[in-house]
């Protein structure tokens, strides 16, 4: 029997945790996956490139996806999570598949069958934390100095954009984070709004349209942005100031 350990040694990453929203009314609907299938290929599919050209491995169990960047730097895993998330999200929204997610890092071990760490356990609880569709950065992105200079690059490139209004599950309550942004180009606007009020109007539940109502607050504040319409806030600075203190209280 082997009893070397050294296979599973844990190592510093980034990691994407992203669930599908609605995955088990799917199933029901569809008991031989043929409907998954199809929207999962045509959301893939077209993402071969990326994925291979960004060295991105995933690994979908149930309705949970993980994204991991591999064989690159740690400010260049970031940075590749964060651009192949913005794709993905974008043609899931398209295809009518809703996600929402978040990107976090800190010791794991990703070894075949093995996925643990608590930056993995860090992610699932602030994915469930959002009331819409997104992707966010975890607070723990922004504690550590070295990636600094990725984040703001990726902030002004407009590629994640920081909001004040994410709501939070259950409650009237906002915070504030980093967002993955939704929209790479102005034309795709109202494209990505028509989809998800197409997924709205077939919601019956409230709370569930109120996810797609949320999600098109902010591609509309997303669209201003990258338009110059209006200035991204809060800045930088405030932004880690304030991340730093919620997750240290």
């Amino acid at each position: 029997m082997n009893s070397d350990n050294s296979f599973y040694k844990s190592e510093k990453k980034f990691i994407a945790f992203i669930d599908i929203l609605g995955f088990s009314d799917l199933v029901k609907a569809n008991p031989d996956l043929a409907d998954f299938a199809k929207i999962y290929g045509d959301i893939f599919q077209p993402l071969s490139h990326e994925r291979q050209a960004m060295g991105i491995n995933h690994r979908l169990f149930s309705d949970s996806l993980f994204l991991t960047s591999e064989k690159r730097t740690l400010d260049r895993q970031l940075k590749c999570l964060i651009i192949f998330a913005q794709k993905l999200m974008n043609r899931a929204i398209m295809s009518g598949l809703p996600i929402r997610g978040c990107i976090s890092y800190g010791d794991m071990i990703l070894k075949g069958d093995v996925v643990v760490g608590k930056p993995i356990i860090d992610a699932v609880k602030q994915e469930g934390m959002q009331e819409w569709l997104g992707i966010i950065l975890s607070p723990n992105c922004l504690e550590y100095r070295e990636f600094f200079d990725i984040i703001r690059q990726m902030e002004k490139d407009k590629q994640i954009i920081p909001y004040e209004n994410i709501t939070i599950k259950g409650t009237s309550e906002k915070f504030i984070g980093y967002v993955v942004n939704i929209i790479e180009n102005l034309n795709q606007e109202d494209h990505i709004i028509a989809s998800l009020n197409k997924m709205r109007l077939m919601s019956s539940s409230v709370n569930i349209q109120k996810k797609y109502t949320e999600t098109i607050k902010f591609v509309e504040y997303a669209s201003r942005v990258l338009s110059g319409k209006e200035r991204q806030q809060p800045t930088f600075a405030h932004l880690q100031s304030l991340l730093s203190h919620s997750t240290s209280s």
